[in-house]
């Protein structure tokens, strides 16, 4: 009976400590208008399945991307993810030179922006009437603008797929809007430029 009592309270006692230890590093999924994503920090989806941040395609390169990727076990990550672990690349045919980069939403306009040293803000979105939004990473690999009230669905990027076709993205023409769907494979492993 002792021992029974014994590992009743080491099953309670792990399960506390598990708790506190996930209160201790709280994980975002959602950035709002005026916080920034700098390099090295990360938005995780709900229930951890995938990613966002800034990322290079090899540990020697120079060239920052920021996308969304599945978020690895322990014991397989790396220093980068690898090509066949990322879903989506924002900048995919304009990198930035260095760690300088920082995803915001723009305070003028409500677009979600990368900011960086080396010039001009690189536009993610362009939505028209834009003014008080956030972006969230949702479970399913969509990243995605709302009007932060009404949480009305500004832009998301299932409507702009890079190279990986997830649950729920769509292929094909919208006949109404003419907006096509398609996938364009990366210009090389090292490269999410676009291919053919």
């Amino acid at each position: 009976m002792a021992t029974k009592g014994r590992i009743d309270m080491l099953v309670r006692f792990s399960c506390l400590l598990l708790l506190l230890m996930g209160s201790c590093y709280p994980q975002r999924d959602k950035l709002l208008q005026g916080e920034e994503l700098k390099d090295g920090d990360e938005l995780l989806s709900t229930f951890g399945k995938f990613k966002l941040g800034f990322f290079s395609t090899t540990s020697s390169s120079s060239k920052r991307y920021i996308g969304v990727w599945y978020n690895m076990p322990e014991d397989r990550k790396l220093y980068q993810p690898r090509y066949d672990e990322v879903v989506w690349v924002a900048n995919r045919n304009s990198p930035i030179i260095d760690k300088s980069g920082s995803l915001r939403i723009d305070s003028t306009d409500g677009n979600l922006k990368i900011f960086h040293s080396g010039g001009n803000p690189i536009a993610i979105t362009s939505v028209e009437g834009a003014r008080n939004t956030s972006v969230t990473l949702e479970q399913s690999g969509n990243l995605v603008l709302h009007e932060l009230h009404s949480k009305e669905m500004l832009w998301q990027s299932f409507d702009y797929p890079t190279h990986t076709l997830l649950p729920g993205m769509k292929l094909g023409i919208n006949l109404q809007t003419g907006h096509q769907w398609f996938l364009q494979s990366w210009l090389t492993d090292e490269s999410p430029a676009e291919g053919s």
